[in-house]
């Protein structure tokens, strides 16, 4: 995710204080913090996700679910891929895709149910 969009979708969360933003020492990066607001209407909207997420597998079966998010992150791949690598095919070089982690190895029925971390930080540049 490029810095504008990161910060035009914070933008929105950090009105409602659902999170804040704090600099760090290197000005490259900056802290997202997860307030207590931002925790509970992250507690209170886990569940719902849950429901939908679970009828959505459910719906459409293990091996059409995991297909989808394979093909999704194949995707997403392939357009990081293309955007770094503009104008390196006609110096010869070759694309690489971002390496990632297989979806393939959690079970299907396992919907992950694990909280934030309060803060992370994310590199701008």
């Amino acid at each position: 995710m490029n810095r504008t969009t990161l910060t035009r979708n914070l933008k929105p969360l950090i009105g409602k204080g659902l999170v804040s933003l704090e600099n760090e020492r290197d000005r490259t990066v900056r802290r997202v913090n997860l307030p207590a607001k931002g925790n509970r209407a992250f507690e209170n909207a886990l569940p719902h996700w849950v429901a939908v997420q679970s009828k959505l597998v459910a719906g459409l079966g293990c091996k059409r679910w995991f297909g989808f998010l394979d093909d999704f992150a194949a995707t997403v791949d392939e357009a990081r891929s293309s955007k770094s690598s503009i104008g390196s095919e006609a110096r010869g070089e070759t694309k690489v895709p971002a390496n990632r982690p297989s979806n393939r190895r959690l079970p299907c029925q396992t919907v992950s149910r694990q909280k934030p971390s309060t803060t992370f930080a994310s590199t701008i540049g």
